[in-house]
């Protein structure tokens, strides 16, 4: 008599061999507000660049490298959960948590929403600096990394 045995079944895709933190602990935020947007339709996902509005110091996501309002420079990554676009067409979201800097991360991981890059370039008082650029001067640093449900030798 045979006896079967259950084979283990692959459930997951995606191996990623890391979180979105890669290197360093981080330094974050709690206190972060983001913006009330009346238009938006879809929902804030974690892990999004954030810019700051200069006139209230609210957040926003990062979506034009020319604006004049302070929200064209990224300062931040949000780090909470999903926030529902009803929730941000309803008010403020305040006491999130953002990254603020000192840490190497994932950036295929990273949203960046309106088709923008880490290769955008973004240009302020005649300084020519991709986003990329800007986010290591913040000491938030893109890497990638490695699936292991990539092939090893492509």
């Amino acid at each position: 008599m045979s006896v079967e045995r259950y084979k283990p079944v692959q459930r997951r895709l995606d191996h990623a061999p890391a979180g979105f933190i890669v290197k360093g602990a981080g330094v974050y935020t709690t206190a972060a507000v983001i913006a009330q947007d009346g238009s938006r339709s879809e929902p804030l996902l974690s892990k999004t660049l954030m810019a700051r509005k200069s006139a209230d110091a609210k957040f926003t996501p990062f979506i034009n490298e020319a604006a004049a309002d302070g929200t064209a420079i990224p300062v931040m990554i949000y780090m909470g959960p999903d926030i529902a676009a009803a929730d941000l067409v309803a008010g403020d979201i305040a006491n999130v948590v953002g990254l603020l800097s000192d840490a190497w991360f994932d950036e295929e991981q990273l949203v960046i929403e309106n088709s923008k890059s880490l290769n955008q370039v973004i240009v302020i008082d005649n300084d020519h600096r991709t986003i990329r650029e800007r986010l290591r001067s913040m000491g938030l640093v893109p890497v990638l990394t490695q699936s292991i449900s990539n092939p090893e030798n492509p």
